[in-house]
């Protein structure tokens, strides 16, 4: 789902499929999802119609997705994709999101690449 989800930006039904792929994610409490996987599918959640983003971003903060904080790079990333997302629809939650992010980063020991990338997605929320 997710690699459909990134080749279908502009599909009118993307909201379905990032929510059906929640579902199944959510509905299997064994299964362990990567970071990584999160983060690419929260990447579309910009691409959806203003209607479904903040009930989509929402859905990212489950307890089973907030608690995975390794690699912390994913984890920002996954954080900064749902915060410009949200940005389309409220400035103010995306602000609140993308500032405790800061506040998250500015204390951990991330790569200078990686950082430096970080910062320059803040800097355009």
């Amino acid at each position: 789902m997710r690699e459909w989800c990134a080749q279908n930006k502009s599909d009118l039904n993307l909201h379905t499929v990032i929510e059906a792929a929640l579902d199944t994610i959510v509905s299997d409490a064994n299964f362990n999802i990567p970071l990584r996987n999160l983060r690419q599918l929260s990447d579309a959640l910009r691409h959806c119609s203003a209607e479904h983003i903040i009930r989509l971003s929402k859905r990212f903060d489950i307890p089973n997705f907030t608690s995975l904080r390794s690699p912390v790079e994913e984890r920002v990333r996954l954080e900064l994709n749902i915060a410009e997302a949200v940005y389309l629809v409220s400035p103010e939650q995306a602000w609140e999101r993308f500032w405790n992010t800061y506040k998250e980063t500015i204390s951990l020991p991330l790569d200078t690449d990686v950082s430096c990338y970080c910062f320059t997605r803040f800097r355009f929320l």
